[in-house]
């Protein structure tokens, strides 16, 4: 999260399923059923640029990327911020094509003949509720979006081809699981309807999925490590903390790579009088 984010950014507030502010502007979160702007939301600000090995791409802004690299509609991106910001529609519903400088929800483009590059010509602007957001603002608001519903661009942009099968390779029995698995074994967890499921935020539906399955796997579990029927390989290790403990954010391939100091600590390579040598 960059420090303009980080500075208006109201954690508290997805807790709590309440919108984050920014420029004036409610953004409010999407919730668990509403699997249409759920895929809007992974489809519009869930791409990955930094891995693109192109300049002019690297340099652009991610709303100059959605529109004029990945060629997104307008009016996808119109209709979400409809929704996330919980604003009335014009009655007559028009196309992007047809859309209006008074319409609630607009975008425009401004030439800069000045510009070098193609797409330094010109610069895109977003108008809500009549205040402006520049391409800048579209990015700092892209984070705060992730942010919010559950992710966040350093896990979007760390994205990496050769990692991503790797991956889906070590979670490949888990990547049947369908939306359907996922919202009755929340209710078979949490003892919710599904209508009170369907009624949580992406950010809470994760955050307690998460803690349910970690008090879950440690009332089973930690008796037997406690007996000594299960160990870890270390038996420093503890193979089942409390559910109680915080959790950090983990990064999207800590699951398959090694931690180089527990490993070497656990291999007795950090050790001095390890009869062990490494070479350099």
């Amino acid at each position: 999260m960059n420090n303009i984010v980080q500075q208006l950014y109201n954690p508290d507030n997805d807790i709590w399923g309440l919108p984050q502010e920014f420029k004036g502007i409610n953004f409010y979160p999407l919730k668990i059923k509403e699997t249409k702007y759920k895929k809007l939301f992974y489809k519009l600000f869930c791409q990955p640029k930094s891995y693109i090995a192109d300049r002019d791409i690297l340099r652009m802004s991610y709303l100059k990327f959605l529109l004029y690299v990945l060629k997104i509609e307008p009016g996808e991106l119109l209709d979400f911020l409809y929704h996330i910001t919980h604003t009335d529609r014009p009655i007559n519903n028009p196309t992007p094509e047809e859309h209006s400088d008074s319409d609630p929800i607009h975008y425009a483009q401004k030439e800069i003949p000045s510009g070098k590059d193609m797409f330094d010509k010109f610069v895109v602007f977003i108008f809500i509720k009549d205040i402006m957001f520049t391409e800048q603002d579209f990015d700092n608001l892209r984070e705060i979006v992730l942010e919010q519903n559950g992710s966040s661009i350093e896990y979007i942009e760390s994205y990496n081809p050769d990692l991503e099968r790797k991956l889906e390779f070590m979670q490949r029995d888990m990547l049947d699981m369908t939306f359907k698995d996922e919202i009755f074994s929340f209710c078979a967890l949490t003892k919710m309807t599904e209508i009170e499921a369907g009624e949580k935020t992406l950010f809470q539906f994760q955050a307690r999925f998460e803690r349910e399955v970690m008090f879950k796997e440690y009332s089973l579990f930690k008796p037997l490590e406690v007996s000594g029927q299960v160990t870890a390989k270390n038996k420093k290790d503890e193979l089942f903390k409390h559910y109680l403990r915080h959790v950090d954010k983990s990064g999207r391939y800590d699951s398959i790579f090694l931690n180089k100091d527990k490993f070497l600590e656990d291999s007795g390579f950090s050790n001095p009088n390890s009869q062990i040598k490494i070479e350099k």
